[in-house]
């Protein structure tokens, strides 16, 4: 069962490397995808927080978004303390080309990748469909990633595991599933006060 799925995973790769290997415009679309896919969870956030719409909806909306915001503080904490255990080099530090400009940090976990997971996963609990396409803006910036030479497959595995681990946690604590729910009804509730004045 592992060999078949890490089979899998290579030829996913091998697919992508292929797919963009000579396409000069192809190739500049997955830097940027590298680069800046993040900038996506940006603007769900602050749009989403902001988004008209009844008074329901909008806490739904925002709670979704709170959970997903301690999701991703959990994460930064947990992506600290895992590069002081071990540190990983990126493979270009191996000889590998990287079609990237990055620093010398580990190569595990991808913060991109984890961040991104998290996010995902913790929207997916409260809002499936918009979390499952975040979730696949995660694997595709972090394949994109991987592409570009700044991290090995097995860091995007990684992440992705420990990312939505992360969001887990979260949606099943109850003090911090409480907080997010709190944050958005109290947020919610005076925007209705302020409204009615």
């Amino acid at each position: 069962m592992k060999k078949e799925r890490d089979d899998m995973v290579q030829r996913f790769f091998k697919i992508l490397y292929y797919a963009c290997r000579g396409r000069h415009l192809t190739e500049k679309a997955v830097i940027v995808l590298a680069k800046f896919g993040f900038v996506v969870y940006i603007l769900y956030g602050v749009v989403t927080w902001l988004y008209p719409g009844r008074a329901a909806e909008r806490f739904e909306r925002r709670r979704a978004v709170a959970a997903a915001a301690l999701s991703l503080g959990l994460t930064v904490v947990a992506a600290a303390l895992l590069r002081k255990i071990w540190r990983r080099p990126r493979p270009f530090m191996s000889g590998k080309t990287a079609l990237l400009r990055h620093g010398n940090s580990p190569s595990f976990p991808s913060n991109h990748t984890i961040h991104a997971a998290a996010i995902g996963a913790a929207v997916m609990a409260y809002r499936q469909k918009e979390g499952t396409s975040l979730l696949l803006w995660g694997l595709a910036q972090g394949a994109a990633r991987v592409y570009c030479g700044v991290h090995y497959a097995s860091d995007i595995i990684g992440s992705v595991v420990l990312g939505a681990a992360c969001a887990l946690a979260v949606c099943r604590s109850k003090v911090l599933a409480g907080a997010a729910e709190r944050l958005a009804l109290f947020v919610t509730t005076v925007e209705e006060a302020l409204k009615r004045y």
